[in-house]
């Protein structure tokens, strides 16, 4: 459990929250899904705020929905039967994290696609960076995405990349913001802020 909270401390600036943040993600990685109840016994006092933190940064999220799967529809609930999930590169995060005391994000992008069996594995660990680095509070359209596929020459068509990246849980649908999709002319997806570090 060291090595995750030290891991953590690149991500989260409250030193407070960071060992119960530990436990829970510990938890929900090793179970799969967990209740709102499991959590409490863990986070206690301070389970709705370290949910909250955990929802805001994608590391764990509700698995009810309102209407989608898109991050941004699950309904964050503060009750015993409510379930909660980490998406898939958080179970990679944190089990490397487990291992090594470091928060690596590249190191986890290039083992989920590995284990994926999809080829260029490295090479899709920068275009995840790219897409960070292009991406405003998070947010890539689907033209961004398509075009740093062809500067970096991956051999996948891009429509097949978002898949594997939405599967991956590196990025997810951004559908609320009609205005904003409109301006870009072109699907949104958010980006999960815990890999943009």
């Amino acid at each position: 459990m060291k090595n995750l909270k030290e891991a953590l401390k690149c991500i989260i600036d409250d030193s407070v929250l960071v060992r119960p943040l530990a436990e829970i993600l510990d938890l929900v990685c090793s179970k799969g899904m967990v209740t709102y109840g499991q959590i409490k016994e863990v986070g206690g006092a301070d389970t709705d705020e370290l949910l909250l933190l955990a929802y805001e940064l994608r590391l764990i999220i509700p698995v009810k929905t309102l209407r989608t799967s898109a991050w941004e529809d699950r309904l964050l609930e503060f009750i015993n039967g409510a379930l909660y999930e980490v998406p898939n590169i958080i179970r990679h995060l944190v089990t490397n994290a487990k291992n090594t005391g470091c928060w690596d994000p590249g190191g986890a992008i290039e083992k989920i696609f590995e284990d994926m069996d999809v080829e260029e594995s490295t090479r899709i660990t920068y275009l995840v960076e790219e897409l960070c680095r292009l991406s405003e509070c998070h947010k890539i359209s689907a033209w961004q995405i398509k075009k740093a596929c062809r500067e970096l020459k991956l051999s996948r068509s891009p429509d097949t990349l978002i898949a594997d990246l939405k599967a991956a849980g590196i990025i997810s649908p951004k559908l609320k913001v009609i205005s904003e999709v409109r301006r870009a002319r072109a699907p949104l997806y958010e980006i999960s802020p815990v890999l943009c570090v």
